[in-house]
């Protein structure tokens, strides 16, 4: 029961990343693309400040992330919330 209780978290967690991915876009702040595969639990994020050309390198970006892992998902929560709040537009990891 413990491992349905933590995917359930964890799948909290992953609402509230794309949600904050959207708040971005919608927000100006950059252009975003998501992709999340459940079936082997990846995700993908890249934010391209302040948008995407062909040429671009993205400024946050975060791929191949092991989303059975909460504490993973509660970084990339910590932050996105920052650069939705516009404190961590230049930060790349």
């Amino acid at each position: 029961m413990k491992n349905h209780k933590q995917k359930i978290e964890n799948i909290k967690l992953l609402q509230k990343i794309f949600s904050l991915c959207t708040q971005i876009q919608n927000a100006g702040i950059g252009t975003v693309f998501f992709n999340y595969a459940g079936h082997v639990n990846w995700i993908e994020i890249l934010i391209f400040v302040p948008i995407w050309t062909d040429k671009a390198e993205p400024t946050y970006e975060k791929i191949w992330v092991n989303t059975s892992k909460s504490s993973l998902l509660e970084q990339i929560i910590k932050d996105l919330k920052k650069i939705l709040e516009g404190n961590n537009n230049e930060r790349k990891l």
